[in-house]
């Protein structure tokens, strides 16, 4: 059984000026446990929508949006979101926002959890640092940790990069390859950049615009780790671009 089930989900919108707005039209979809999924494509054309879904944070208009079976009609700790904002909470320090979920779930060994991933993410000596002491490129990794410290089984990641500069983006995508590599948890990432969804993805859907549907379902052979300047990665590149651009 596919650990994530979108079921000819559609979501329909009621704005007051424009009256219906539909923003998926029969997404049918199904993702395997342990896959990295890139979700490309235009403004407005429903991806993040998906993921408010899949997070229990919006319900379809019609259709299933199933994880494990059950349906995910309700936030929960089994799914980890990642924003665009890092959302870090500005009073508290990097330790106590990592630890932040486990110390509302009375998990007792709160601190040796953060610790750890403090450590993965190298953060460390900046244990007491507080948000606006930080970049932009660490306060996301502060974001990313604190989310895995919940150890959910899938990781929502909606545009978690852009906000950065290309240098810093590249070494999260680096960090992101690196932890995902460790415990191969599900992600759904989505994202405007082609090269971006190229370079992390084990599949990429290819979004049109409103209402959004799945265009194409790519599968990036090109192998693992990728190098950005390898011909086999820049070949996949080439071709996504294609159906991209031809699809808009």
């Amino acid at each position: 059984m596919a650990q994530i089930v979108f079921d000819n989900v559609t979501k329909v919108y009621e704005d007051p000026d424009r009256g219906h707005v539909q923003a998926l039209s029969r997404v049918n979809l199904e993702i395997e446990e342990g896959s990295f999924i890139c979700i490309l494509g235009p403004s407005g054309c429903g991806k993040s929508t998906l993921l408010s879904m899949l997070g229990g944070f919006a319900q379809p208009s019609t259709g299933r949006v199933l994880l494990d079976g059950m349906p995910t009609s309700v936030p929960g700790p089994d799914r980890g979101v990642v924003f665009q904002a890092y959302a870090l909470f500005p009073w508290l320090n990097v330790l106590e926002n990592i630890r932040f979920g486990l110390t509302c779930r009375n998990v007792a060994d709160s601190a040796g959890i953060a610790n750890r991933l403090i450590k993965l993410f190298g953060l460390e000596g900046f244990e007491a640092k507080y948000p606006h002491e930080l970049s932009g490129g660490m306060s996301q990794r502060v974001a990313i940790a604190r989310t895995l410290a919940n150890d959910p089984k899938v990781l929502l990641m909606d545009e978690p990069f852009a906000a950065v500069d290309a240098l810093t983006r590249e070494f999260l995508q680096d960090e992101l390859l690196r932890v995902w590599e460790q415990d191969r948890k599900t992600i759904l990432f989505v994202t405007h950049s082609i090269m971006e969804a190229a370079y992390l993805a084990d599949e990429v859907l290819v979004f049109a615009a409103r209402p959004g549907r799945i265009l194409h379902r790519v599968r990036i052979a090109a192998p693992r780790p990728r190098h950005r300047s390898d011909a086999a990665f820049l070949k996949e590149y080439a071709n996504l671009e294609v159906l991209f651009r031809g699809g808009h």
